[in-house]
């Protein structure tokens, strides 16, 4: 549902901003090869991400394995995934990585080195218990980030700005491609804040469900094991309060609705 959402805020953005001549119009949806929203500003392109509130910015998936140490590893990264490769840095960098592995040392269900045996004994439990059981070995983690980490992950997407509905337009670090601070500079009016001045970042890793009683219904129906329903993940989540809202918002929404309220549209700095 919470996906849905988004794809409906970025819809809904894109339309608006689109009459306005500040979009492509083109909706990127589920792609990751392009940014939610390419921005057009004076005849000048640039990649936005969309948020519908204070949320999840990239995330990657961590596996169990029972007959490898450390038990806790990334899965095979290609060269080209520049943006999984500097998540999986950051899983190292931030302690995450040496975290995991001595608070969850216990033995979980959902392992990446499987095997019929493994297959048969697993099929003994069903997979709700399973996943109930691998939720209480491994409690969530939190660490706390620089939210620069979250600008330097989107910037690698050449994504340089954000716009949260329900806080505003941010830049993404420090580059401004449309130099839309330039020109508010040279007008004397409010510039538009940088994400990580007003952010607060945390990694949180986690046992979380992707679809656990469908896939269990599947593994009752069937009596083999497909997709287990649940994955381990670290996920860059970021926190912001009120006070720091940006002046400019060029979706914005109350959180509770994806529709977006004109009356409260500044995108005056795109003029």
């Amino acid at each position: 549902m919470a996906v849905q959402q988004g794809f409906e805020y970025e819809k809904n953005a894109i339309a608006l901003l689109n009459l306005k001549g500040f979009s492509d119009g083109i909706f990127a949806g589920a792609s990751h090869a392009r940014p939610d929203i390419t921005l057009v500003v004076r005849k000048q392109l640039a990649g936005c991400e969309l948020k519908m509130s204070p949320t999840a910015g990239g995330s990657l998936v961590i596996k169990a394995y029972a007959n490898k140490l450390p038990h806790w590893q990334l899965g095979n990264i290609n060269d080209g995934e520049t943006e999984k490769l500097f998540l999986a840095d950051l899983v190292t960098r931030s302690g995450a990585a040496a975290e995991i592995n001595e608070k969850w040392s216990a033995p979980v269900y959902n392992v990446a080195d499987r095997s019929p045996e493994w297959e048969k004994e697993m099929l003994k439990t069903p997979l709700r218990k399973r996943y109930d059981t691998d939720l209480k070995t491994c409690p969530d983690v939190k660490l706390k980030l620089d939210a620069k980490s979250m600008s330097d992950y989107y910037n690698l997407k050449k994504t340089h700005y954000i716009n949260i509905g329900t806080h505003g337009f941010y830049l993404l670090g420090d580059r401004d491609p449309l130099k839309l601070n330039e020109r508010m500079k040279k007008l004397g009016q409010l510039l538009i804040p940088r994400f990580e001045d007003k952010a607060t970042l945390t990694a949180r890793i986690r046992c979380q469900s992707k679809g656990v009683t469908k896939a269990a219904a599947a593994e009752k129906s069937k009596g083999t094991i497909g997709a287990q329903g649940y994955q381990f993940t670290f996920t860059l989540e970021f926190g912001m309060t009120s006070a720091n809202s940006s002046h400019y918002n060029i979706a914005p929404i109350d959180g509770k609705s994806v529709d977006i309220i004109k009356s409260k549209l500044n995108t005056k700095c795109f003029n």
